[in-house]
C-alpha cells in the first residue's frame, strides 16, 4: 500500500473528528512526516459573517484549516490529501472546490490526492491537471 493512500486513509480518520454535515478531513504531509490536519467546520466567530447574507453561518473547509495550522516552511512542496466520509461512513468525493485549489496553489502545495464514492484514491498535480488513479482505500 502506497504512502498516498495511507494518508487518504488518515484523513479519513481525522474527518470522523468534524462536526459537520459533510464530513472532510485533510492532512499535509511532506515526505513520511505529517505537518498538519484540518476539519471543515461551521463558522461560529461574530466575525465570520457570510458576506452573501450578512448573517453568521458557513463553512471552513478542512484545506484552509489544515493549511492554518501548518508552519508557513513546510507548506512549500508539501502534499494534500483530503478525506470525506458519509453518513453511512462509506468515503465520498473529497476533491478540493476551485477556491481550495487556488489557496493550496498559493501555498506551494501543488500535489494533492483525494478519496473519490467508489472507494479510490486521486492523485492530482495542480500545476498541469494531471490525474493519476493511485489505488483503492480498502
Amino acid at each position: 500500500m502506497s504512502r498516498t493512500i495511507k494518508l487518504v486513509q488518515l484523513a479519513l480518520k481525522v474527518a470522523e473528528l468534524s462536526d459537520h454535515r459533510f464530513s472532510m478531513g485533510a492532512v499535509i504531509a511532506r515526505g513520511s512526516r505529517v505537518i498538519s490536519f484540518g476539519v471543515n467546520k461551521y463558522k461560529t466567530h461574530p466575525l465570520q459573517i457570510n458576506h452573501h447574507t450578512g448573517r453568521l453561518g458557513g463553512s471552513i473547509h478542512a484545506e484552509l484549516d489544515a493549511i492554518l495550522k501548518a508552519p508557513y516552511r513546510y507548506r512549500k512542496d508539501s502534499q494534500m490529501c483530503i478525506g470525506r466520509v458519509l453518513k453511512d461512513g462509506s468515503p465520498g468525493n473529497a476533491r478540493p472546490c476551485k477556491n481550495c485549489c487556488k489557496l493550496l496553489s498559493d501555498s506551494g502545495i501543488y500535489i494533492i490526492a483525494y478519496s473519490t464514492s467508489s472507494g479510490d484514491v486521486v492523485k492530482e498535480d495542480l500545476r498541469n491537471g494531471r490525474k493519476e488513479l493511485e489505488g483503492s482505500i480498502f
